[in-house]
């Protein structure tokens, strides 16, 4: 899912914190 929302605009940041958190 990372890739994906990385392909999308800049939630590849969201997805990092989702992961962090």
């Amino acid at each position: 899912m990372r890739e994906y929302k990385c392909h999308i605009c800049g939630l590849c940041i969201v997805s990092v914190f989702e992961e962090g958190m």
